[in-house]
């Protein structure tokens, strides 16, 4: 596998342009719905989280829901990865190894930056409480290794979105395979890469559960290995998109259909396994809901994707929206970065400032004071620390290029 190549169409004589405006904006409005998720969290007063009722309920309780936008960003990863190599007839460039290099250079330097960053808010807020500042070596060894979904009690120590980075880097490692089966398989390949990730994220489930039956199905949540499943999801809509033609009137009615009907699921899932008690009532149904969430990502991809209906057209062009194109750029960085600085924010600014207010309050000041904040230092993060691993032809060089290089370089 050390080099893949195509055999089974040739790859085009001319770059097919394989960026997308609206990539970028599915990136940076599923970034912000997280930074809202954990502001949100982060300003409960009782833990397990439990739901609103009444009013407050509608109005707060769809900010419970971030693990679903983990599930987005597992599909559009393995859609955007996928959508240049089936337009260069499935063909890998520079084999395996490249790749592996490529995606270490994108993702883990920015990393281990934002590691480095979340440790130091870390000790810097044990000292501003008086304590003696204590960072766990074992903590600090399994975030460095990307172990947080291994060892997910480790994922807490300094930076709790930090555990899908970990899920989604070991997923890497499956591509050039994927690939493999698609180029050799033929019509049969889709379903082929569809059944071998399928059987991988839940036969890993089912011999955890095997191994320690009393085990509860929520402990996974911060490990997901069904998300393999997801990714073959969005492999397989990056190889559908591609290969559309503009004719296809079925195609695109068939895939409108598998939209709608597996939003509908969705809806029908939320609705029964609510939040109604805590966060575990609904983590133990992650299996079932993140593949449910997958089906309409990855169709959703495809409907953007190759879609002439006034809907999908205006949905794509809401997508494209300049400045949310530009913040799904830096998504990454946002993502990385969010989490030790709201809680900063929340703990020694919102908290004290309003000692006596509800939730709905501490909530709507730290949004409206901490999420601009995070957003600056995210660029500013994103400047120092993400764009230089760019590949040249990526890095977005001015206000008004296309800013090319996050929606084929995905990371969560």
């Amino acid at each position: 596998m050390a080099r893949l190549t195509a055999s089974k169409q040739p790859a085009p004589s001319a770059p097919t342009r394989t960026h997308l405006d609206h990539l970028d904006g599915v990136r940076g409005l599923t970034a912000l719905f997280v930074v809202l998720h954990h502001a949100w969290l982060l300003t409960a007063d009782r833990f397990p989280i439990a739901a609103e009722t009444g009013l407050l309920g509608l109005l707060t309780n769809w900010l419970l829901y971030g693990h679903l936008a983990v599930d987005v960003f597992i599909v559009l990863s393995g859609f955007c990865l996928m959508l240049p190599v089936a337009r260069s007839g499935n063909a890998l460039a520079g084999g395996a190894a490249n790749f592996y290099r490529r995606r270490a250079r994108r993702i883990l330097p920015p990393y281990f930056a934002a590691l480095a960053v979340s440790v130091a808010l870390t000790a810097g807020l044990q000292a501003w409480s008086g304590d003696a500042v204590r960072l766990n070596a074992g903590d600090l060894l399994a975030n460095a290794l990307l172990l947080q979904d291994v060892l997910p009690q480790t994922a807490l120590a300094f930076n709790l979105p930090f555990w899908s980075v970990a899920v989604e880097w070991k997923i890497y490692f499956l591509f050039p395979l994927l690939v493999l089966i698609l180029n050799r398989a033929g019509k049969r390949g889709r379903p082929a890469v569809l059944l071998l990730t399928a059987a991988l994220g839940y036969g890993i489930v089912d011999a955890v559960l095997t191994l320690a039956p009393r085990l509860p199905l929520s402990e996974l949540a911060h490990s997901c290995p069904w998300y393999v499943f997801l990714f073959g999801m969005g492999v397989c809509a990056g190889s559908v998109a591609s290969a559309a033609r503009d004719d296809d009137v079925g195609g695109r009615r068939k895939w409108l259909g598998t939209t709608a009907a597996s939003l509908v699921l969705l809806a029908l899932l939320l609705a029964r396994f609510a939040w109604r008690n805590q966060e575990s009532e609904l983590s133990r149904y992650f299996p079932v809901i993140d593949a449910v969430t997958g089906a309409f990502m990855a169709s959703l991809l495809i409907v953007l994707g190759i879609g002439k209906a006034t809907g999908a057209v205006r949905l794509r062009r809401a997508l494209s929206y300049r400045p949310l194109v530009r913040m799904g750029t830096w998504a990454y960085s946002l993502y990385l970065l969010h989490f030790p600085l709201l809680r900063l924010l929340a703990e020694r600014v919102v908290k004290p400032l309003l000692p006596g207010a509800d939730r709905v309050a501490h909530f709507g000041t730290l949004t409206l004071i901490g999420v601009p904040l995070v957003l600056l230092a995210s660029w500013a993060f994103f400047q120092a620390a993400e764009r230089p691993f760019l590949s040249r032809s990526r890095k977005p060089a001015g206000p008004d290029e296309d800013a090319r290089g996050a929606a084929l370089s995905p990371a969560p």
